[in-house]
């Protein structure tokens, strides 16, 4: 074949070899070796394509991207189908081009985080886009288009459904989401168009503000922990300036004030730190959210001020929300991990609350999407500080599709 021809088809399988073994391994346990292997490619042809794994990976997300985009577009543009049929011929497509290669839907729902700083904008390029198209398409047929913020939340549920899906393996099930996740997106757009116009009060802040993890008793003694909490604390605050993967171990004994002999005798790796300090942010996160759920009179409100905490919190706390949406994916496999089982918490706690039953399964997955999707965009963005002027909107959303749009509106507009 012509030289053109012969560098395009090994491009093609080293972005399908990316793509696969990111899927199966994770990118950050993916190394160029095992793409070459499984590419049957020369590493002197790799490097004459790619710069480096990074840029590979960065552009197998681009390829899968913009051939979805492509696909998914040509189907709803059919013109025999009126807008709502336009909108389920494209998710409908959209489900089976996933189904046809889960591969490419894990990276670019979730191991394109893992890859660097350069896949985080991606994604946030990518979903804010789609947000834009997406508000456009629930326009068409309707006197308002949603909010961009609440286009931006489905967007998020999308994003977060096929992630879990494709994550255990059942993606099969995705067609049969279909038409329960446009009965939410039209609740959703339903709760934009008449989102509450009386400003409300928000609830104080938790105002924890501290970036160490807490210790148990089984941790050993004071002085022990102490140093566990020193090396927590730097590793928090390294994250934090220079970013997880730049980070050394001499860094963090540096910072913690320790021998690296220290550190080894209280963590495995950096890895493990990093996830200690996590944890610790993350159990401040859930305490002020769930203080918020019980000091309300009821469920409903219960989770008005559950929402408005999250906001508050991740707003007043934003060194603990870069390090869980920017660092902690960049850990890999082990980081979102631990951020699923956070997720799957909330999901959990949704679920539980009363509500009607369309709330129960895909709209509490949906919901917890959305509000994740929102604090994920600020983070790379840097509009912490927008948050909590959204905390109005956001529970509306949430509420409506939870407990119904009447009983949304009448806990979103009282002054709380």
């Amino acid at each position: 074949m012509p030289h053109e021809q012969v560098a395009e088809s090994q491009r093609e399988r080293l972005i399908a070899a990316m793509t696969d073994l990111a899927h199966e391994r994770g990118y950050c346990e993916t190394t160029v070796t095992d793409v070459l292997q499984r590419a049957s490619v020369s590493r002197a042809s790799f490097y004459q394509l790619f710069d480096n794994r990074e840029h590979c990976a960065l552009v197998a997300f681009d390829t899968h991207v913009a051939r979805l985009q492509a696909e998914v577009i040509s189907a709803y543009r059919n013109p025999d189908l009126d807008s709502d049929q336009r909108l389920r011929a494209a998710l409908d497509h959209l489900f089976q081009v996933i189904i046809s290669w889960p591969a490419a839907a894990r990276l670019w729902s979730s191991e394109i985080s893992t890859v660097s700083p350069a896949g985080l904008e991606r994604r946030e390029r990518i979903a804010s886009t789609t947000a834009a198209a997406l508000a456009r398409v629930l326009a068409d047929g309707s006197d308002v288009a949603p909010t961009l913020t609440a286009a931006r939340m489905m967007v998020g549920a999308a994003i977060h459904l096929i992630y879990t899906r494709v994550r255990d393996g059942l993606e099969l099930e995705l067609p049969a989401t279909a038409t329960a996740f446009i009965d939410w997106m039209r609740r959703c757009q339903s709760a934009a168009l008449s989102s509450p116009s009386r400003p409300r009060v928000a609830l104080p802040s938790a105002g924890v503000t501290a970036r160490i993890a807490r210790t148990s008793a089984e941790e050993g003694s004071r002085q022990q922990a102490a140093i566990r909490l020193r090396i927590i604390a730097a590793v928090g605050e390294l994250a934090d300036k220079r970013g997880y993967q730049a980070m050394t171990y001499r860094d963090i004994a540096a910072g913690a004030q320790i021998s690296l002999t220290t550190f080894y005798n209280n963590f495995a790796n950096k890895q493990e730190a990093f996830l200690a300090a996590f944890g610790g942010a993350s159990d401040r996160l859930i305490g002020a959210v769930t203080r918020a759920f019980n000091a309300a009179p009821d469920p409903a409100r219960g989770l008005r001020d559950a929402v408005t905490a999250l906001l508050d919190e991740a707003s007043s706390d934003q060194a603990a929300m870069r390090l869980a949406c920017l660092q902690l994916p960049l850990t890999g496999r082990a980081g979102l991990q631990r951020l699923d089982e956070v997720l799957q918490a909330a999901q959990q706690a949704l679920a539980g609350r009363p509500s009607q039953d369309y709330a129960r399964g895909a709209a509490c997955e949906l919901a917890v999407g959305a509000m994740s999707e929102l604090l994920i965009s600020s983070t790379i963005t840097g509009r912490l500080d927008e948050l909590p002027r959204q905390a109005p909107e956001l529970s509306y959303v949430v509420l409506c599709v939870l407990v119904g749009p009447d009983v949304a509106l009448e806990v979103t507009t009282e002054p709380v």
